[in-house]
């Protein structure tokens, strides 16, 4: 459907995988078709596509019977969250008045809390109120280490280790199934424990992927 690959991995901010305002090679007739159009059904090729049941339809499955649960899902998307979904731009024009202003770079923490602006607006949190002590919790044992943190709803995230910290540490993604890709739909305090003894010390980080 694109000119170039879709990068549809769960891991990919959404910006970067040309579903977003990306231009389909099959436009279906229409311009100024995109593959999603922000608050557009009528130029949305994706949408069109899984709504139709003859040839050029999405998926290409064996069948003519259309999924109306696929087609709510990608209408409320589409019409609905893309529609009132802010770039960083937006972001920092509604609470700083510019995107030139200094309090509201993307590294800037202007409420000293453990956050910097770029973070409070993946985790759609407020940059000028307190939200962050406490966030990530570190517990010991003979058995394992357990790195806790919060997981706000529709959020990715990842727990990574390294064992030096040097001017470029190689980060790994700690290999538990506590750590597979998991977007919940509702807050929680994520457990992902660290079961193997080490005699060297490991430094851990938790990533959090951009929206």
């Amino acid at each position: 459907m694109a000119s170039g690959p879709c990068d549809a991995r769960i891991t990919s901010p959404l910006q970067n995988t040309q579903i977003l305002y990306g231009k389909p090679s099959n436009h279906l007739g229409d311009l100024e078709g995109l593959m999603a159009a922000t608050g557009s059904l009528e130029h949305s090729i994706l949408f069109r596509r899984i709504g139709q049941s003859e040839i050029g339809r999405m998926p290409p499955l064996t069948s003519n019977e259309l999924s109306p649960q696929a087609i709510r899902l990608l209408w409320e998307w589409i019409a609905g969250k893309l529609a009132k979904r802010l770039s960083f731009s937006d972001w920092q024009m509604a609470h700083f008045g510019s995107e030139n202003n200094p309090y509201g770079l993307s590294n800037a923490n202007p409420d000293s809390d453990e956050a910097v602006n770029f973070l409070e607006f993946i985790e759609q949190t407020h940059p000028l109120f307190l939200n962050h002590k406490q966030r990530i919790r570190v517990r010991t044992s003979e058995e394992s280490i357990e790195i806790q943190f919060r997981q706000p709803r529709n959020q990715l995230y990842e727990v990574q280790w390294t064992d030096a910290l040097a001017s470029s540490p190689l980060w790994r993604t700690l290999a538990v199934p506590e750590n597979l890709p998991f977007v919940s739909a509702s807050p929680l305090w994520k457990t992902v424990a660290d079961p193997q003894p080490h005699s060297n010390a490991r430094f851990y980080r938790v990533i959090v992927f951009g929206p």
